[in-house]
C-alpha cells in the first residue's frame, strides 16, 4: 500500500499497481560481494562504512550535494575510499581544516598536506585526464549509492538522535546487529552487505515490512490515476477485481453517490460466481 499526501486530498495506491524501484540487480550482488568497480583503468572498492563515516566527519559534499562535488572532493573520496583506515589519522587531523577550506573555496590557497597527498596520488594513477573524470563520476556515484540499497528496504523507526548519519551511535549499532567485529563491519565489509545483513535480521525478527521501495515517479503517477478516477466518479481497478477486499473511500460515495449500487452488484457478483 502506497499513499500519496503531497496533493489536494491522499489516495491509497495497492503496491501491486506501482512498479519497484529501478535497482541494477548485478551491481548490487558485485557491490555486496566486495567487488571493485572499473572506472577508467582504476578500481575502485566497494566502499564501507568507515569511508562514508570518515567522509561525514568533515561534511563532504559527496555524500548528500555531489553536485557540489569539486575535483578536488572526488579525489579525496576516492582517496579514502582506498586507504580507508590507512589513512584514518591522516583525515583526523586535516578534518578541522579540511572543513574550513571546502567552506572558503577548494582551490590550492587552502589545501593542506593531505590535500597535496591526495593529488599526487591521484596523478600517479592518471586521474588528471578529462576522459576518465568524465566518466568516472557518475559510475562512482552509483557505486556509492549502491551501498544503502540493504537499509533502504528497512521501515524506518524514527533515526538516530543524532546530525551523523554514519555516527559512533550507527558504528555501535551496526556492530552489535551484525554481530561482527568493529575492523570487519568498518573497514572490510561491504556497506552494501551490512544493509542486507540489517534488512535480513529485521525479516527474521518478525519485521513483514520489510521490502524493496516502490519507484517514485511511479508512486506519483499511480497515485494521480487514482485522485483523477475519483474525481471523475470511477472506480479503480483493484476495487473492480476485488471488490469486497476494496470497499468504496467516504470520498468515493461522496464524488459520485451511484458508485455504492455498482461496488454492492460487484460483490454480490463475485458471491455468487464464487458459490458454483
Amino acid at each position: 500500500m502506497t499513499t500519496n499526501d503531497s496533493a489536494p486530498f491522499p489516495v491509497e495506491v495497492p503496491g501491486p499497481y506501482i512498479k519497484d524501484k529501478d535497482i541494477d540487480y548485478d551491481l548490487e550482488i558485485y557491490a555486496a560481494m566486495g567487488a571493485s568497480l572499473p572506472v577508467g583503468g582504476f578500481l575502485v572498492r566497494s566502499p564501507s562504512l568507515g569511508v562514508f563515516s570518515l567522509l561525514e566527519t568533515y561534511e563532504s559534499p559527496f555524500i548528500a550535494h555531489p553536485e557540489k562535488c569539486s575535483v578536488l572532493e572526488f579525489w579525496r573520496v576516492l582517496y579514502i575510499n582506498e586507504f580507508r583506515e590507512k589513512c584514518l589519522q591522516d583525515v583526523m587531523e586535516w578534518a578541522p581544516s579540511g572543513k574550513e577550506g571546502l567552506v572558503k573555496a577548494d582551490n590550492q590557497d587552502t589545501w593542506q598536506t593531505f590535500d597535496w597527498a591526495v593529488f599526487d596520488w591521484g596523478k600517479e594513477i592518471d586521474m588528471v585526464h578529462e576522459e576518465f573524470m568524465s566518466e568516472a563520476f557518475s559510475k562512482v556515484c552509483q557505486w556509492f549509492n549502491m551501498s544503502f540499497e540493504g537499509f533502504d528496504m528497512v521501515p524506518s523507526a524514527g533515526g538516530s538522535s543524532s546530525s551523523y548519519w554514519f555516527g559512533a551511535d550507527s558504528i555501535g549499532s551496526l556492530v552489535a546487529t551484525t554481530g561482527m567485529s568493529l575492523e570487519k563491519v568498518l573497514w572490510e565489509m561491504p556497506m552494501c552487505s551490512v544493509g542486507h545483513v540489517v534488512a535480513s535480521i529485521c525479516k527474521q525478527n518478525g519485521n513483514n515490512n520489510v521490502a524493496r521501495k516502490k519507484d517514485p515517479e511511479d508512486v506519483k503517477l499511480k497515485c494521480d490515476e487514482a485522485r483523477e478516477r475519483i474525481l471523475n466518479g470511477e472506480m479503480h481497478p483493484w476495487q473492480l477485481k476485488d471488490p469486497e477486499n476494496w470497499p468504496l473511500t467516504s470520498r468515493q460515495a461522496e464524488y459520485n453517490p451511484k458508485l455504492i449500487d455498482q461496488w454492492e452488484a460487484l460483490v454480490k457478483e463475485k458471491r455468487e460466481n464464487g458459490r458454483r
